[in-house]
């Protein structure tokens, strides 16, 4: 789950093979310091997600950032971002 959406942030202008390569190269550099590049990749997204947003709304004049909460998927691409 977490690879596409690597590959989906990477993604410039319709370039996949390159980032195809940057995100293979990423994995092999991870994979030189820890025995098993995917786990330590996703461990470390998994400790990064964070589980409430803060939107601003409106009320009058005043602008107050209220906490909302995020779900799964929404979670997971700002891990990634």
């Amino acid at each position: 789950m977490y690879l596409k959406f690597l590959l989906g942030s990477l993604v410039k202008n319709g370039h996949k093979i390159k980032s195809y390569k940057i995100l293979c190269n990423f994995l092999f550099s991870l994979k030189k310091y820890y025995n098993n590049s995917y786990l330590t990749l996703f461990y470390s997204l998994n400790k990064i997600r964070p589980n409430i947003l803060l939107v601003k709304k409106r009320r009058g004049t005043s602008v107050y950032d209220l906490p909302r909460l995020l779900s799964l998927n929404q979670e997971k691409c700002s891990a990634v971002k």
